[in-house]
């Protein structure tokens, strides 16, 4: 039994000690951030699992790579980067874009998730957001669903997605206006003519 910080609860670093994470949109502004923090204050940790992309012509392995030779990552020594595996794979797919191979061993080793992937592009067409903010989304829960060890999802949203209700907002998850499910649905069935036009509703 981990011990604690003298208060009964555990620190952050012994929480997050031996668990094995999943990191969803880790080269972005955030993901990145998180990544950073997770390596450099829960040195304990087993393994971070970082879901990308392949991107011109750059293949996953060499994305991380790169990613650690950024300013952020300098106090990261080759001990703690070698905790972290790159997984290609792609939230706007089917599936996520993952092999048989890769999902069966996020299934089985994974213990907890941050969902940080997401398109922030506003000029970006309902269809792309949807199938990235909307149904990555829905893709990274039912990934969950199948993973038996899994002790906690953190889902990142974007900061944007309140903005009609004023600038005033508490810590509090809002109830949508629309069903997100609908929302994917129409997707599927409206003509890309009449999803421009309704785009603005």
């Amino acid at each position: 039994m981990a011990s604690t910080n003298g208060h009964g609860k555990l620190s952050i670093n012994e929480t997050f000690s031996g668990s094995k994470i999943l990191i969803t949109g880790a080269t972005g502004f955030i993901g990145s951030v998180v990544l950073e923090k997770m390596l450099r204050s829960c040195p304990d940790i087993a393994t971070i699992y970082v879901l990308m992309r392949s991107r011109g012509g750059t293949d996953v392995h060499d994305r991380v790579k790169n990613l650690f030779r950024t300013p952020l990552f300098k106090k990261i020594t080759p001990e703690l980067q070698n905790k972290v595996v790159a997984i290609s794979g792609d939230v706007s797919k089917p599936s996520l874009g993952l092999s048989d191979e890769d999902r069966a061993e996020l299934c089985l080793q994974v213990t907890i998730v941050f969902h940080v992937a997401a398109s922030i592009n506003f000029n970006a067409t309902l269809q792309s957001a949807v199938r990235t903010n909307l149904m990555g989304t829905k893709r990274i829960l039912e990934l969950c669903y199948d993973m038996p060890a899994i002790k906690a999802l953190v889902f990142v949203s974007s900061a944007f997605c309140n903005s009609m209700l004023g600038s005033v907002l508490v810590e509090q998850v809002y109830p949508p206006d629309r069903d997100p499910n609908e929302i994917i649905e129409l997707m599927q069935v409206m003509s890309p003519q009449a999803i421009v036009k309704a785009t603005p509703k």
